[in-house]
């Protein structure tokens, strides 16, 4: 800071960066005006995931309260069920639940409940898409630390950050992770 000499950590342009980018790329793309509801959402809950290392309940059940609001809001308007990932979001977010309990190595119940809420609003490309970017981010942030001796492999991370940086680029390369995700998952066809 020009005025307290205060060193700005990395995170704040960073974040302001990814959320620039996820909010443009909305914009470009005309993706659904839902998302940008979303990805304000995340740049919050990174914030307080990264300081805090947790969410307030609160927010998160702001966040549970319009997914599921904007769910049947779809299904009264549309007369159908909307093609959304709810299955394999419960699928997901369950495995994280249990996996935590066999490696005694818990993942915060905000990022269970966040991914199970975000699966509500997308289909089954854009949550597979946006799970494979979180893991490729988060996973390399991880070992990057681990093998600069920053931490362990017992170490803690704030997920929510990466969650974050996923949307961002999951808006970003949307058309490219959708096609992508259409060959892997029917081989092709």
């Amino acid at each position: 800071c020009s005025i307290c000499n205060y060193k700005i950590p990395l995170y704040y342009p960073l974040s302001e960066f990814f959320l620039g980018l996820g909010l443009a790329s909305i914009y470009y793309y005309s993706l659904s005006p839902t998302l940008y509801i979303v990805l304000i959402f995340f740049f919050c809950f990174s914030y307080y995931d990264r300081i805090y290392k947790g969410v307030p309940r609160s927010l998160v059940n702001i966040f549970l309260i319009l997914t599921v609001v904007y769910f049947f809001a779809l299904l009264l308007t549309t007369s159908s069920i909307p093609d959304n990932s709810i299955v394999v979001g419960l699928l997901f977010s369950l495995l994280i639940f249990f996996l935590g309990k066999i490696l005694k190595k818990p993942f915060g119940l905000g990022d269970i409940l966040v991914l199970l809420a975000l699966s509500v609003i997308f289909d089954i490309y854009a949550y597979v898409g946006f799970i494979y970017i979180f893991l490729f981010l988060s996973t390399g942030y991880a070992l990057y630390l681990v093998l600069r001796k920053k931490a362990t492999f017992k170490s803690s991370l704030a997920l929510l950050p990466f969650m974050f940086m996923a949307l961002s680029f999951l808006f970003l390369f949307n058309d490219l992770v959708n096609s992508i995700l259409k060959k892997v998952l029917f081989f092709g066809l």
